[in-house]
């Protein structure tokens, strides 16, 4: 298995990285660099934050990046929610899981793959995995650019899932056009599962 193919869970000083430095003394550094799909969550408006509704949203971000395989970024600039994964179409189908199960609170989202550095290490017995350099920002600035309620996805991404993308978008509206460098990319929007498209709560609402 290559290094690109290793899963994030395997241990990069096992693999051969480099390590840098101490944590706190639990752990060395571990670096690596490989190519990643970023997803970026945008924090819900101040008007529309609530202490449980950030919990909620908390909790459905951890658990649909766990079945989705995707590593949370603890460690990244505040302003939203940062997720990377080894596999551009399951970052892809955890946006549309989280924002069919969250459509009530229009969430903006960004996807981006580019060559990234990761740096590992565990402090206090838990592990953390974060992004260095600009790469990690790529994503925040494409949801800079979405519409409330929607997901858009960079060319860079939109090459490798598109194929996915119109198999699994059958109910959501798609649209597709070009950057200013000519390049293809999609915005995916959810369409209302109910009449009035809206949920009674937040809480326990189904995902795909």
């Amino acid at each position: 298995m290559s290094k690109d193919e290793r899963p994030f869970d395997e241990p990069a000083a096992q693999a051969g990285e480099a390590t840098a430095g101490e944590s706190d003394g639990s752990s060395p550094v571990a670096l690596e660099r490989r190519t990643l799909t970023l997803l970026f969550v945008e924090h819900l408006p101040v008007e529309m934050r609530t202490e449980v509704l950030d919990e909620e949203l908390e909790m459905q971000l951890e658990w649909l990046a766990a079945r989705h395989h995707g590593i949370r970024d603890r460690l990244a600039p505040s302003g939203g929610a940062s997720l990377f994964f080894d596999d551009a179409v399951d970052c892809v189908r955890m946006a549309m899981a989280l924002q069919h199960s969250a459509a009530p609170l229009r969430l903006r989202m960004g996807i981006s793959t580019a060559s990234c550095q990761i740096a590992r290490f565990s402090r206090g017995g838990e592990a953390f995995a974060t992004l260095l350099g600009a790469e990690g920002e790529l994503a925040a600035r494409v949801a800079a650019g979405a519409s409330a309620g929607s997901i858009l996805i960079s060319p860079s991404t939109y090459t490798l899932v598109r194929d996915a993308v119109h198999a699994d978008s059958r109910d959501c509206l798609l649209a597709e056009e070009l950057d200013t460098h000519h390049q293809p990319l999609a915005s995916i929007t959810a369409t209302p599962t109910r009449p009035g498209g809206e949920f009674s709560t937040f809480a326990g609402l189904g995902v795909y």
